[in-house]
């Protein structure tokens, strides 16, 4: 959680429960796949992201390039 806020620069600050909701969801869309899960005193679970994953990242990073494009031109006229 505490990189989610580094990259971000301070901006997304991601609780615990809505980190778990967001994982489950990216799971149920195939998007990323557990990999390891160890029980100690808590559970630590890895997660890799898939092909899938990979493709609808860069089609989201695609789109937004886009729009961030746009935005340019637009101040641009």
């Amino acid at each position: 959680m505490g990189s989610c806020r580094k990259l971000s620069k301070g901006r997304i600050k991601l609780a615990a429960g809505t980190l778990y909701g967001v994982l489950t969801n990216l799971q149920k869309k195939g998007w990323i796949v557990l990999v390891s899960e160890e029980i100690k005193e808590r559970k630590k679970k890895e997660y890799l992201i898939t092909e899938r994953g990979k493709k609808t990242l860069e089609a989201e990073i695609n789109r937004l390039e886009e729009l961030v494009d746009n935005g340019h031109k637009y101040l641009n006229k």
